[in-house]
């Protein structure tokens, strides 16, 4: 089994401190989701902390513990040390949990790596981050050990880190650093785990490693000016992942609404072969405003993940070129390049798929507006040809009403002997003698009745001529 002088775990974590348009409810819990990793004694004073810069809204990188900066572990093993580290940046919690053996003169196996794991994921109660984690495992090469063995022992660090992960497989690239050997890994299975998942299970299957292999104990000093370098890029890194995550799942969203607008598009062809009538349309419009609401929104999220990923893509690319410069020293230059693989998958996948997927999902946008603006229309010119035909149909009974009032209310209507009414109903009644008493006041309502209706029948067809003229 290959040894290392100093063996050293940085894990450093990040949890999201508030996002667009979360209630201070929400900030508040993810602040204690936060907490939850870190002792209690210190809680209130990186609250203190943390709100004294809450209207700072420019504050891109925030000390969470001021002057003091650190807090140790409570190890219950004098053999090792170590400290957390909890920062802010903008809108993000950092922490960085630093684990290492005390001594730092005499080799140890690489096994004593997974004994500073345990110690870590005890100092965090075994809590995870939302937004992403970096595991940074550092040594010292024995005097004794050639330098064509870093890999070997870079191997055996990440073995003993995560037991069951495949080197070869997830080894993203490598470099050298203030002389020494450092080596990227990582894993994205994603997988539906089971409840309730072990923090082990949680790491093997998806994954962020770093593992450095030092010449010898200035070269590890030196790297320590690095901490909050390193603090920045992987705060970088996790944010652009988890930017693109974020967005497949508003995707999804999106690719189902999409379903219903075309059900829309296919309600304004049906229409023109089939009677829709003015209840259909009123609640489609109404379904469809809704629609077209919620589809905005999360078009516009669509559009924030990708603004985010390419504001973290920029600080990444940036932050990189300054730890290259810093760990340049008396002429050895550092190689860092596979680092920067990163910075090229997510311009040419995340970027450019959330740009594309905005640019293709827009034009559902465009066909809703379209559709609403279609049925809303038909709505109205439904409503209003309805509002007509009332007031046509009041016209018609309000000129017949008149007409028959008038003729009713003409003196001695339907009195004499010669009046064809009054004949055709006695004929009609074969002379009755004497006649019913509601025979003189029937004729004059009779008269009514047939004026009223020829008046309105009139009235009828006069609008329907002018209608067929417009």
């Amino acid at each position: 089994m290959a040894h290392l002088v100093y063996p050293t775990i940085d894990l450093f974590l990040y949890d999201l401190r508030d996002a667009l348009g979360q209630s201070t409810a929400k900030v508040e819990e993810n602040r204690q989701s936060f907490f939850q990793k870190l002792p209690t004694n210190i809680h209130y004073s990186i609250q203190e902390k943390d709100e004294e810069f809450q209207v700072e809204l420019e504050a891109e990188f925030i000390e969470l513990l001021g002057e003091e900066q650190i807090t140790p572990l409570d190890l219950k093993s004098q053999n090792y040390e170590g400290y957390y580290y909890p920062v802010r940046l903008s809108d993000t919690y950092g922490l960085v949990v630093d684990c290492s053996v005390a001594d730092k003169t005499s080799s140890y196996p690489t096994s004593s790596i997974k004994a500073l794991r345990n110690l870590i994921f005890q100092s965090i109660n075994y809590q995870g981050a939302n937004l992403g984690e970096t595991w940074l495992v550092s040594g010292i090469m024995p005097k004794i050990t050639s330098h064509d063995n870093s890999e070997i022992i870079a191997r055996e660090c990440y073995q003993n880190l995560i037991p069951n992960a495949n080197w070869q497989k997830n080894l993203q690239g490598k470099g050298h650093i203030f002389g020494g050997d450092i080596f990227e890994l990582r894993q994205y299975n994603f997988r539906n785990l089971e409840v309730p998942v072990t923090i082990e299970d949680r790491i093997e299957d998806k994954h962020h490693v770093i593992i450095i292999i030092y010449p010898d104990e200035n070269a590890a000093e030196k790297s320590g000016e690095l901490i909050n370098d390193w603090l920045r890029l992987f705060c970088y890194r996790s944010k652009i992942l988890w930017a693109y995550h974020e967005s497949r799942q508003i995707k999804t969203y999106l690719k189902k609404d999409f379903i219903d607008i075309q059900d829309y598009v296919f309600l304004l062809r049906k229409k023109e072969a089939e009677k829709i009538t003015l209840k259909q349309l009123h609640k489609n419009l109404d379904k469809a405003e809704n629609l077209f609401s919620q589809y905005t929104i999360d078009l516009n999220y669509l559009d924030y993940q990708s603004n985010t990923i390419e504001v973290n893509l920029y600080n990444y690319s940036q932050r990189l070129k300054t730890i290259l410069e810093n760990s340049t020293a008396k002429g050895i230059q550092s190689d860092l390049e596979f680092l920067n693989k990163f910075s090229q998958q997510a311009q040419e996948k995340y970027l450019r798929q959330l740009q594309k997927d905005y640019h293709n999902l827009s034009k559902g946008l465009e066909m809703l507006h379209i559709a609403v603006n279609f049925i809303r229309a038909e709505v109205e010119v439904d409503r209003a040809q309805s509002a007509q035909n009332f007031q046509n149909t009041v016209a018609i009974i309000g000129v017949g009403l008149t007409a028959g009032s008038m003729v009713v209310s003409l003196e001695k209507l339907g009195e004499g002997n010669t009046d064809p009414l009054s004949i055709a109903l006695n004929k009609y009644l074969e002379n009755p003698t004497p006649k019913p008493w509601w025979f003189d006041p029937a004729i004059p309502f009779i008269y009514g009745i047939g004026v009223a209706i020829a008046a309105a029948l009139l009235t009828w067809l006069t609008i329907r001529f002018w209608a067929s003229k417009k």
